[in-house]
């Protein structure tokens, strides 16, 4: 596509990396719908399929907006942010120093609020615009594994709700989807404190893991007109996973004052 033309199919910017397929999923269920999907990194879908740009991770308000600025200028346009990038940074309450906590917070909400705000910018202009935003379900249930985690993806979950508060009226929808219960997630949230993912395939009602096509169709339809009247939701995709609260490892330590 030649410096300065339009686009006559949205563009997507998508903002991830995919250690777990996920990008890839997205990218893919977006080009199906007809989108031209940007990425910050490099997938193997992308690579084979676009001649879209490519981002290093954003962590400087001039890099969100030199990326936005870059996009518009290659293609004339911008329709939808998807952030679905996760960096994890181990350490729980007591053991995680100030320097990891404050990387791993960084990482993740610091780079999905510098690209809301420069994408926030352009869509006010113009009136439109999609931001769809996947964090983890330990936005709200804790894993002992990573408090910066943790605490990052509950901000990007207030930063959804903050940024369909600001940008509705502009005609801007903003949704957010919490994803958890995939293939791995017993090695990533591995927690001396919690059983959560001890035999966690069995606590799925269906008894099946989340596949990176269960996310892609959910971002696909909130990226959609069917769900236009959608605004300002966070929509949980664990298959049932967190309605199992039974935690044989949170019983007391030491001796309990029954009363």
């Amino acid at each position: 596509m030649d410096l300065g033309s339009t686009s006559k199919r949205p563009v997507l910017w998508l903002v991830g990396s995919d250690e777990d397929g996920l990008s890839a999923a997205i990218f893919q269920r977006a080009t199906d719908q007809g989108w031209l999907v940007v990425g910050t990194q490099p997938t193997e879908v992308g690579e084979q399929k676009s001649d879209a740009l490519h981002f290093d991770q954003v962590l400087e308000p001039q890099s969100a907006e030199r990326a936005v600025s870059t996009i518009v200028e290659r293609y004339g346009r911008l329709d939808g942010l998807v952030h679905c990038h996760w960096t994890m940074v181990r350490g729980g309450l007591i053991d995680s120093s100030p320097e990891g906590l404050h990387d791993g917070f960084m990482a993740n909400a610091k780079e999905a609020f510098l690209c809301t705000q420069a994408v926030g910018r352009y869509f006010i202009q113009h009136h439109h615009g999609s931001i769809v935003y996947v964090v983890s379900i330990h936005d709200e249930k804790p894993s002992g594994a990573s408090l910066s985690f943790s605490m990052a993806e509950s901000a990007i979950a207030m930063l959804a709700k903050e940024a369909a508060l600001t940008l509705g009226r502009h005609q801007v929808r903003v949704n957010a989807i919490e994803w958890g219960a995939q293939a791995g997630d017993d090695r990533r949230f591995f927690s001396a404190v919690s059983a959560l993912y001890d035999d966690y395939q069995s606590k799925v009602p269906s008894r099946r893991l989340g596949r990176p096509a269960d996310l892609a169709d959910v971002v696909g339809f909130l990226l959609s007109a069917e769900s236009a009247h959608i605004h300002g939701a966070t929509i949980r995709v664990d298959g049932g996973f967190l309605l199992h609260y039974a935690d044989e490892k949170m019983r007391p330590v030491g001796p309990v004052d029954v009363g």
